[in-house]
């Protein structure tokens, strides 16, 4: 069987079984996840090169997202709710993203439970072209920490042209300083967002003072 056949009888395993299981659970189900694993294995032949065209036939927004130090994992939308965003891989772990921000996750070693924060969106950020400074709780899971007091102090960096998987987009580079006097944590996010309707293609996110800077990039943005 050619490469082609191969990749259009694994995509249709996959709808198949896709359409099958995925009815909003918030947790991917068993049978998503062998059709995942199945269709994985074309993303990264090599074990680093991944396959433009088997992603863009998956009816269905992707994104790649790895810790640093770890291999990139493929990324599904599994549904979206008042704004926030589900995005399941195929070992189960969980994303939860309202406007690129990662608010809440399964599966990890230490799972980010809620993030309390002002609704500053980054359109605002944009359009004032100030510093914008908050403060937001962080609670977490595994082991249980409530409300850790987070001091974010966000700016406009400035445009920047960045490789995307479909191509290059010109974007604006947002920063986010953040920092825990209670636990002396201080790091930094940064976000690319396009400028006309501030969807994130790029984001490098701490999400946990135990966990490594986290990457999140695009590789098929919502339709929703």
């Amino acid at each position: 069987m050619n490469n082609l056949n191969t990749k259009q009888s694994l995509t249709g395993i996959f709808l198949s079984l896709l359409l099958f299981s995925c009815s909003g659970s918030n947790l991917i189900s068993s049978s998503y996840s062998t059709a995942f694993e199945v269709v994985t294995k074309q993303f990264f032949k090599d074990g680093s090169v991944i396959d433009t065209q088997v992603i863009k036939n998956i009816p269905y927004a992707s994104s790649l997202i790895n810790f640093k130090g770890s291999s990139k994992a493929l990324v599904i939308l599994e549904s979206k709710r008042r704004n926030i965003y589900t995005w399941v891989s195929s070992d189960e772990k969980v994303f939860f993203t309202r406007g690129g921000r990662i608010v809440s996750t399964i599966g990890l070693p230490n799972n980010l439970y809620k993030i309390q924060r002002p609704e500053i969106e980054f359109s605002e950020i944009i359009s004032s072209r100030k510093e914008v400074e908050y403060f937001s709780y962080y609670s977490y899971k595994d082991p249980d920490l409530n409300d850790l007091r987070v001091k974010v102090t966000a700016k406009v960096i400035g445009e920047e042209r960045i490789k995307l998987l479909d191509g290059f987009k010109l974007v604006i580079l947002i920063e986010e300083k953040l920092y825990s006097q209670d636990i002396n944590w201080k790091e930094v996010n940064r976000f690319w967002v396009d400028p006309v309707s501030f969807y994130v293609w790029k984001s490098e996110q701490h999400i946990s003072p135990r966990l490594p800077l986290l990457y999140i990039e695009t590789t098929k943005k919502p339709a929703i």
